[in-house]
């Protein structure tokens, strides 16, 4: 059990060293620290963990950044398959991976679904919230 969770802080700071790297716009980086935390994670946590959905929208988010949207796109909606079978398909890290795909739809020219899931965003954030958060707004 401590070894577990050793390995399962190891892929936090993983995850950590990700955001890291996003903030300092060093993308490439971040990809191997997203992937490294996702394998580690499915490791200790299986693959349908709810936890793992997290790097999974990370990683999709910076493939969005570097315009690789088919790719995204399926890390995406395996985040929110994942979310949805453990009944967290309503949450804030649902809400981002609702507007991730709403920025992939608008890229691709698919407006409509682009703003259903911008529109689900907001639901959901309105929901959890409240309509006068700075993040609803």
């Amino acid at each position: 059990e401590k070894s577990a969770c050793n390995i399962e802080g190891y892929a936090e700071l993983l995850f950590n060293m990700g955001e890291a790297n996003i903030n300092n716009d060093d993308i490439d980086e971040a990809i191997k620290s997203f992937e490294s935390a996702l394998a580690t994670y499915e490791v200790v946590l299986g693959k349908a963990h709810v936890s793992t959905s997290i790097p999974l929208e990370k990683l999709g988010s910076c493939l969005i950044r570097e315009r690789r949207h088919k790719e995204a796109m399926v890390l995406l909606e395996q985040a929110l398959d994942i979310r949805t079978k453990h009944g967290r398909h309503q949450d804030l890290p649902s809400a981002e991976i609702y507007f991730n795909m709403g920025i992939i739809h608008c890229e691709t020219g698919k407006l409509n679904r682009a703003i259903d899931c911008y529109e689900e965003a907001i639901k959901i954030k309105t929901n959890e919230l409240g309509k006068e958060n700075i993040q609803v707004a």
